[in-house]
């Protein structure tokens, strides 16, 4: 079985913003809910408390089918779909920011030197034109199952998704300027 990517249900004011994880958990499945899980509700929980809704928010998966042990078949048909589903449903939506939820997602959107724990909470615009998330302005946070085996995790990940809710209203990635001449 597979669990289907979700749209929102509402708009709030263009301020667009997409969460993927790298599969359904095996409680989704059984369901066919996305983001159903406690994981998963963890996250939404975060959005709601930041200001923002997550009824407003798209959730999709790289896969939609469960991987064992998070390991992506790079090979098998179905993961090719799914890849080709969350592209088409990625540029339906548009979003204005894809919050990624799991520790191999900046990979997969380009950033192949970097370990989540080093990028989290980074902005940046998947230049991968071999990825879903190819075009959009991107950031990375921990998974919400690590939250739950680590908890001194959750405010990371509360900071991230804030940023991400500021970033929501634009496509655009604008970076701060940093003069370090003028640094003493």
């Amino acid at each position: 079985m597979i669990v289907p990517n979700q749209f929102p249900t509402i708009d709030l004011n263009n301020r667009r913003i997409a969460v993927i994880d790298l599969c359904p958990s095996t409680d989704e499945l059984k369901c066919g809910v996305p983001f159903s899980s406690k994981d998963h509700g963890l996250i939404k929980s975060v959005i709601n408390q930041s200001g923002h809704t997550s009824m407003a928010c798209f959730f999709g998966y790289l896969s939609n089918a469960h991987l064992p042990h998070g390991k992506i078949p790079h090979g098998s048909p179905e993961y090719a779909v799914s890849r080709a589903n969350l592209k088409r449903d990625l540029d339906t939506y548009k979003p204005n920011i894809i919050i990624l939820l799991h520790q191999t997602l900046p990979d997969i959107a380009g950033k192949h030197e970097f370990k989540i724990d080093s990028y989290r909470g980074s902005l940046f615009i998947c230049d991968d034109p071999s990825s879903p998330f190819y075009g959009f302005k991107c950031i990375s946070t921990y998974p919400p199952r690590n939250v739950f085996i680590q908890y001194h995790l959750l405010p990371f990940v509360s900071f991230d998704i804030q940023r991400a809710l500021s970033e929501s209203s634009s496509p655009e990635l604008v970076l701060p300027f940093r003069d370090r001449k003028s640094v003493v």
